[in-house]
């Protein structure tokens, strides 16, 4: 025995001469209504090496497995992959006959040679055997304990032990052709003298069979064996056989072989095509792609597979629709309108083709049609005469096998009519390319001939409000008023197409560009804008017995449970699950038609009938069966920049790397190819973000870290989900090992040398320090400086003024306070901190004197609230002096009226609060006053406030913060300014 194990299969992947996403074809004649199943067909056309199949198995992770002449297939619903010699050396033949796949999930591989070659856990492995192995029977069945026995052509048994064939212990029973298991314990093997089962160490041959060749042996779905003879086939169980009772039996050699399709009936596999018991045949007429079939096969989905000789592979599946079209007797195929006759008939509309009539399973030729062939809605009043609207020429009425026509000129609002609606009150609504208007008996009505949209749909609902969907939106019409719902509240300016009110009065509403909508308590959801599992186009909307909602659309019909979408809307669950029906459920066209009412029949017997651009599509909605298939996501192959990783429950990117692509597969075949993703990263994000239909997902500039990349089916909880930690490695000079070692080797070099300079250091930082604080110190005598030649100069202003007057004893008095402010303020300009008690004596005598230079214009007040020590808090001298200054000069001296100056101190959380507050004219319209006054001059006197506070919060180590506030009145009028000085103390 030769082993020979691989790293991985995804490294065999990247080696495979085809992988690539596949197309089917599915055959028209399949689709005809008569036909039992749709039928699709790959050939070498569409993906496969090779076109014969020689059989076909499924593992438990979802892959179908096809044994061709070219190679082992492996196929997900989407992609083949093929190995062969060229890209699996284990392989020693590229000609696969037969395919066995045991209860441990392993799958064995018989050669066209007689050789035999194992694959579990991505791994191949090749097997030699004493001799070789019939390829033309089943000569591999499971065994006790895990183990698998083989039948060699020197007439022996081997087990597997251990990973090697050994000779089983089996008395000779004569030439042995085939042998299968059951319970992997009850042995069964064919014989040329008949049939023998070896259970519990002891041998049986079954007397009904004695002296017949049994040539080959079969499982049944009913867990038993068939043992197939010349001319007939015995039912075996554990002690007992009988003849099966058919009308047809395999022969003793040949390609004949039987199985069993997926309503678990006896099918022949002939050179005719598949055989059933009752003699009825399914082949090329029936859209088999070959009537030579040589394997059949039921997947977990329970789609049918037939392999054929030279045509490729097939998938049966049950339809679910029945598809009428021209080619069963309709006028045309592109449908527009359907509705249910009173007299039992079906009448569906045709653009272009006239109006065709069903009744009692055919299509009857005898119905008037319009001269106008060209149909878009129909409908059926109440004494049953059939309405017609024919494109560009209004309206037509056949009653009596006589036809009458109406246009504009009778009241039509317009003559092309897209939407025929009756109400409750018998009322005929007309939703024209021209707005809207309505029959009653003998006369057209136009409503609001203001508006000139496009009306393709009419309803009243359950209050008798009428809405509309038109080519701008959702409207209402009320008091004959046409109104658009507003886009303020959410509503789209976009084709509406269907509008349906369920049981509870919740509106659902179909697009054509923004999909579904649900209107329920007045508030509108768009799905689309959420999801992207449901088409953009929804034609018309269905609600069946069980609560789903039929969403037909130009790529098919979508199914969805009407409670789901509801949670969804309501951000109860995030999950959508639609199923997407096409045309291997039976459609002849994916395209269906809307834009006209009505468009969808649900008819007396609950069958849903369609307009399609193929005539129409029929379905019995409780025929729906939703599978939840337990299948999984599987990572096929990882990419790192450009070298492949070998696939583990993590893998490493390394610095510099700037990509890494992640394929994957999702093993069903079902509609495969339209299946969505997503994904997250968590580490990154924890959003799902949609990939589309893709299979691989590219992440590019990760940063450092650890991320766990998560990958899902979007909407599909059964599907479980994969995972694989992404590691992206930090550069070395980033890592800690690095950093520790080039910390330390730093550190001990600058060691000695800060050692050196560090006295130096802190010399230098001394002296810079000192001379800060004297730089500091000049710099705050220097604003202060700047500050008093401007009192100096307003108070000898005063004194000259007195002295102009001849008020001697006014200008002795105000020279005498002068006097005594210099010397407060000489005395202040020593030392930059003064007590709070010689600040406030200042300030008293620069308002006296004020006061006595504009003759009492204003009014004083201060205030020193309980607690504050004036003699023992310190501040900044002058601080408050340009403040009340400006009050002054700026605000009071202008007022036509005597104003107040207030200044008050008070003690809050360790702070002193000092406020400047005064009722004068503001700020801005001081601005305005001084601007005219002062021409080309430029005040600096805030600016030099602002910045002596800061030199002091330098200096002092203090945090003074200083806040300007314009008062104004309930009326909006300026009524003064207040200045507050915040000082720590």
């Amino acid at each position: 025995m030769r082993c020979r194990r691989l790293w991985s299969l995804f490294i065999i992947i990247q080696c495979i001469t085809l992988h690539a996403q596949v197309i089917p074809f599915i055959s028209e004649k399949s689709l005809s209504p008569k036909e039992k199943y749709s039928i699709q067909t790959w050939t070498t056309e569409n993906g496969l090496p090779q076109n014969s199949i020689n059989d076909i198995a499924q593992t438990k992770d979802g892959y179908l497995w096809l044994a061709t002449f070219d190679g082992l297939v492996r196929f997900d619903g989407v992609k083949f992959s093929t190995f062969n010699t060229s890209n699996t050396p284990v392989l020693k033949s590229n000609g696969i006959k037969q395919l066995f796949i045991d209860y441990e999930d392993r799958l064995w591989i018989i050669t066209v040679d007689g050789l035999l070659t194992g694959y579990a856990r991505n791994t191949f492995t090749s097997y030699t055997l004493p001799a070789r192995l019939n390829i033309y029977a089943n000569v591999i069945t499971d065994y006790t304990n895990g183990s698998v026995l083989v039948l060699c052509a020197d007439n022996k048994l081997y087990q597997l032990k251990n990973n090697q064939f050994v000779q089983f212990p089996l008395k000779e029973q004569g030439k042995m052709n085939a042998i299968r298991s059951l319970n992997t314990n009850q042995l069964y093997i064919a014989c040329d003298q008949g049939l023998v089962s070896y259970i519990n160490n002891e041998y049986y041959s079954f007397p009904e069979t004695q002296g017949t060749r049994i040539s080959n042996l079969y499982y049944s779905p009913f867990s038993e064996i068939i043992a197939a003879a010349e001319d007939k086939l015995y039912e075996v169980h554990a002690g007992s056989c009988k003849v099966l009772n058919l009308k047809h039996t395999p022969g003793s050699s040949g390609y004949n072989l039987i199985g069993y399709n997926e309503e678990k009936q006896l099918c022949f596999l002939t050179e005719n095509g598949l055989l059933l018991p009752d003699g009825s045949l399914i082949s090329t007429q029936s859209g088999l792609s070959s009537n030579s079939t040589r394997a059949i096969f039921v997947d977990r989905e329970n789609n049918l597979w037939i392999g054929t000789n030279n045509g490729g592979l097939n998938k049966l599946k049950h339809k679910l629709f029945k598809a009428f079209s021209k080619d069963e007797g309709m006028l045309s195929d592109v449908s527009t309108s359907i509705i249910a006759g009173s007299n039992g008939s079906i009448y569906i509309g045709h653009n272009c083709g006239g109006i065709s009539e069903f009744s009692n399973g055919r299509f009857l030729q005898d119905l008037p049609q319009p001269k106008e062939k060209c149909v878009w809605t129909i409908m059926e009043d109440r004494e049953a005469n059939l309405w017609a609207s024919v494109y560009g020429n209004g309206i037509c009425k056949i009653k009596n096998n006589k036809i009458t026509y109406y246009n504009t000129t009778d009241g039509l609002s317009g003559n092309l009519v897209f939407s025929l609606y009756r109400d409750p009150r018998d009322r005929i609504w007309m939703g024209t390319s021209n707005g809207l208007c309505y029959y009653s008996p003998g006369t057209f009505t136009r409503v609001d001939t203001s508006f000139h949209q496009g009306i393709c749909f009419v309803y009243e609902d359950r209050t008798s409000q009428l809405w509309l969907g038109t080519g701008a939106g959702l409207a209402t019409l009320t008091n004959n008023k046409i109104t658009l719902k507003d886009t303020a509240a959410g509503y789209k300016r976009s084709s509406v197409r269907y509008i349906y009110e369920d049981a509870e009065g919740v509106l659902w509403i179909g697009y054509h560009g923004e999909g579904l909508a649900r209107i329920k308590n007045g508030r509108i959801f768009y799905f689309n804008d959420h999801s992207p599992l449901l088409n953009k186009n929804v034609w018309s909307i269905t609600e069946d017995k069980n609560g789903n909602l039929w969403l037909p659309s130009n790529s098919g019909m979508y199914v969805i449970d009407k409670k789901e979408l509801s949670n969804f809307a309501d951000n109860i669950s995030q999950e959508l699950n639609p199923v997407l029906l096409t045309k291997e459920d039976g459609l002849k066209s994916m395209e269906f038609n809307g834009g006209s009412q009505p468009s969808v029949l649900k008819n007396a017997n609950g069958e849903f009938w369609f307009p399609t651009v193929k005539g129409v599509a029929v379905i019995d909605p409780s025929s729906l069966f939703k599978q939840n298939i337990s299948t999984r996501i599987i990572i096929e192959g990882i990419r790192i920049g450009e070298r492949e990783q070998v696939i583990r429950d993590s893998v490493l990117s390394e610095p510099g790397n700037t990509s890494v692509l992640v394929s994957f597969a999702c093993p069903t075949f079902n509609n495969a190819s339209r299946m969505f993703f997503e994904y997250k990263l968590e580490g990154l994000s924890s959003k799902w973000i949609s990939n589309g239909t893709s299979r691989e997902i590219r992440l590019a500039g990760l940063p450092a870290g650890s991320y766990l990349l998560k990958i899902r089916a979007a909407g599909n909880t059964a599907i479980s989900e994969a995972s694989i930690r992404i590691i992206q490695e930090t550069e070395f000079w980033k890592k800690p090992r690095f950093i520790i070692t080039a910390g330390v080797i730093v550190l001990f070099t600058i060691l000695f040398a800060t050692i050196l300079i560090i006295g130096r250091i802190r010399k230098r930082e001394k002296l810079k320090t000192q001379i800060n604080r004297q730089y500091a110190n000049i710099e705050l005598k220097a604003l202060q400086a700047q500050m008093n030649p401007h009192f100096i100069f307003n108070c000898l202003n005063s004194i000259q003024h007195f002295i102009i007057l001849n008020d001697e004893v006014s200008a002795s008095k105000y020279l005498t306070k002068f006097s005594m402010l210099m010397r407060r303020s000489l005395e202040h300009s020593k030392s930059n901190m003064v007590s709070l008690q010689d600040e406030i004596e200042l300030l008293r005598l620069y308002v006296e004197l004020e006061a006595m230079r504009s003759k009492d214009k204003f009014n004083f007040q201060l205030r020193i609230e309980p607690g504050v020590d004036i003699f023992n808090i310190e501040i900044p001298s002058m601080l408050f002096q340009p403040f009340l200054e400006n009050a002054i000069t700026h605000g009071l001296l202008n007022l036509d009226r005597k104003g107040t100056l207030s200044v008050s101190f008070a003690i809050k959380d360790s702070h002193l609060i000092g406020i400047i507050e005064d009722d004068g004219i503001g700020r801005k319209q001081a601005k305005i006053i001084n601007a005219e006054y002062y021409k080309g001059h430029t005040s600096r006197g805030m600016e030099i406030i602002k910045e002596r506070i800061r030199v002091l919060n330098y200096i002092e180590n203090i945090s003074i913060e200083l806040t300007i506030e314009d008062k104004t009145g309930t009326d909006g009028q300026p009524q003064g300014t207040r200045a507050t000085i915040t000082i720590p103390i």
